[in-house]
């Protein structure tokens, strides 16, 4: 059954198609500006093999005074960082101290992030964080380094979908204009190692002559 997602009354010129995706005929520019505008939702995937992880460890300190032990965290958190330094790239994403509440004295945190492409190594490197002195593994997330190819190869799909949607709304749809609404990786690889890229637009569809 065809279905019409939104139809708007618009008087105002469309602009080009994005990423490329202009019309390319005259029929199409003068359809622009018959005024009936037809916008649809679509949804593009696709599948890439994730080669970069990124692993995140906390480095926790107590102690009653908060000067020494800020200074034992600190110096901590260089001993974990010199261990993830030998797999990958370490940053600094977050550093806290307060008092403790639930202990007498202060808790200092420190969070680490290694950004590596040993992905087959995650086990270990998580366990070298540990033995190196952190308390915490937060998890892995995983990339890909290629992100722009990963993102162009999702959005082709949507435009892919968008023109399969139009062609069940009604005959001689032309595409004037595809607005990105977003754009999901998933950060978790999948069992075959692959993690998927979502993207989701609005595909601005008028009546060709």
């Amino acid at each position: 059954m065809k279905k019409i997602l939104s139809v708007l009354a618009v008087a105002a010129v469309l602009l080009p198609v994005a990423a490329g995706l202009a019309p390319k005929s005259a029929s199409a520019a003068s359809a622009r500006s018959a005024g009936c505008q037809y916008v649809i939702t679509a949804c593009g995937k696709t599948e890439v093999q994730a080669d970069t992880a990124v692993i995140t460890v906390g480095i926790e300190s107590f102690g009653l005074s908060l000067a020494e032990t800020q200074e034992q965290n600190i110096e901590t958190a260089k001993q974990v960082s010199d261990a993830l330094a030998a797999y990958g790239t370490v940053q600094e994403s977050s550093f806290s101290a307060y008092p403790s509440y639930d202990k007498k004295g202060y808790s200092v945190n420190t969070t680490l992030q290694c950004k590596t492409d040993k992905i087959n190594a995650v086990t270990e490197i998580a366990r070298a964080a540990a033995q190196a002195g952190a308390t915490s593994v937060y998890g892995t997330n995983y990339c890909v380094r290629d992100v722009a190819g990963a993102e162009r190869a999702a959005l082709k799909a949507a435009e892919q979908e968008a023109l399969a949607k139009a062609a069940s709304v009604a005959d001689g749809l032309v595409l004037v204009q595809l607005r990105e609404i977003s754009c999901n990786p998933s950060f978790r690889a999948a069992a075959n190692g692959k993690i998927t890229y979502e993207v989701y637009v609005e595909a601005v569809f008028v009546k060709g002559e």
